[in-house]
This record gives C-alpha cells, structure tokens and sequence, in this order.
C-alpha cells in the first residue's frame, strides 16, 4: 500500500496542479477525513495483548537488551540513506531535468517497489534477514557511487529502481530482527527504540543530504552515500553474526 501511494500520489497531485495547487490539498484533506470516520468506526486493534508491560520496564528491558543496540549499530547508516529519497533524490532530479522530474521518481520509486514486492514476496519471506541486510548494504554502496559515473534523467531513474529494490529489501529484514528481538509484552518498545534512533539518523540524512546537493560537486556527494552505504556493509558484517543467534530462520 505504500507503494501503490507513492505511485498514484505523484501522479494525482501533479494533474491536480495542472488546474491549482489547492485541489491536491483539499482532495488530500478529504482523503484524511474519511480516514479518520473509518478508523474511528473500526475495531481493529481494541484487543490488548495479554502480556503487557509497564512501559519503565519495557524501556529497561529495551535499554539492556546487547542485541538490540547492535542492530541499532547496524541500522544507523540505513537511516542515514533513506531519506535521501524525499532530500537529495528529487533536488538532483531536478537539477537534470526541471522541478517536474521530481515526480518521476516518486513514480518509479512506487511502482518498481509494488512490483518487486509482489513478485519476490515468497523469496522475501524465506531469505535470512541479517544475510540480505548485509548484502543491500554492499548493493546501495554500489548504486549510490555509480550514480556518479553517468548521466541524464533515464540513469538517474535506473538508479532510483534500484535503491527502491534494495529499500524493499533492507526495511522489511530490520523490522524483522527487531521483533525476533523483542521480548513478550515489549514489542512496541523495541520497535520505538528503533524508531527513534531512525529519527536521529534521518534527520543527520535530511541535513547532509541537501548541504551536499546544494553545496558538493556529484563525485563528492556520491562518494558520501556510497561510503555510508560501505559502513553499514562492514557493521552488518561483524556485527550481525554476534546478533543472528537470537533472531529465528526464516
């Protein structure tokens, strides 16, 4: 579904804007509204786990749980990467081809990920998922100092189906080892840890991501990503291994 978004979302904000701007946002804040009627008449999630902890506890356990932090290790540089999709991806786009070519990545980041999810989903599902971190890292470093060596809008976007099969990969495998990790009753802790420690490494990837666009020569804000994405392989390689004993095969 979030795929199916990205893909659709670009599109029909851009032929929204095509007549005003104000119709994607007064679409957008209807589409929210009945949302929000939806969930609020649904009863999907009322039902409380029988094992719930009191959340000090959780954060103790969460806190003191050596696993947990090593994955956070692991997962910092991922962090670091991602948000170069919503930072450095659309402001290159355009620097190649205009402020529209932003779209075209959104578009081909949603429709290449619906597309690889649903025809790799059983391979998804059995893959180790230490094994397939460590190997999206090696690939993203690849990708992101390739980008470098060619240019022109269709490289570009050849990259970008790239990075989205690797991000289909990598989000799913940290999620999870995140909850093969966590303990009964403190599930939401561990992945709030998690997301908090996303929070920090997207918000350096936010800000760095857009100084090097706006301030580095390609070569160097490739060769950033790309060292980014080499730390995260070399982590994974010998870090994961100490973690991987807790985390059951899939």
């Amino acid at each position: 579904m979030l795929n199916m978004g990205t893909a659709v979302g670009p599109i029909a904000g851009g032929l929204a804007s095509l007549i005003d701007a104000r119709f994607a946002f007064g679409g957008s804040a209807l589409l929210f509204g009945v949302l929000a009627a939806t969930v609020f008449r649904s009863n999907v999630g009322s039902v409380e786990t029988a094992d719930r902890r009191a959340v000090l506890a959780s954060l103790h356990t969460a806190a003191t749980n050596r696993d947990l932090w090593r994955l956070i290790i692991v997962s910092f540089p991922w962090f670091f990467l991602f948000p170069q999709l919503y930072v450095a991806f659309p402001l290159y786009a355009g620097r190649l081809a205009g402020p529209h070519a932003a779209s075209a990545v959104y578009v081909v980041n949603g429709v290449i990920g619906l597309a690889f999810m649903l025809s790799a989903k059983r391979w998804l599902v059995r893959i180790n998922p230490a094994t397939s971190t460590m190997f999206a890292y090696l690939a993203a470093a690849i990708a992101f100092t390739s980008v470098a060596a060619f240019d022109g809008l269709a490289w570009f976007l050849l990259f970008v189906a790239g990075y989205t099969v690797i991000e289909t990969v990598m989000l799913p495998a940290l999620e999870t080892m995140t909850g093969s990790l966590a303990t009964e009753g403190s599930q939401a802790t561990f992945f709030g840890v998690l997301s908090a420690t996303g929070a920090l490494g997207g918000a350096t990837g936010y800000y760095v991501g857009s100084w090097l666009i706006l301030n580095a020569t390609s070569l160097e804000t490739r060769a950033t990503f790309g060292s980014v994405g080499a730390i995260g392989f070399v982590g994974a390689a010998l870090i994961l291994p100490k973690t991987s004993r807790r985390i059951s095969p899939l």
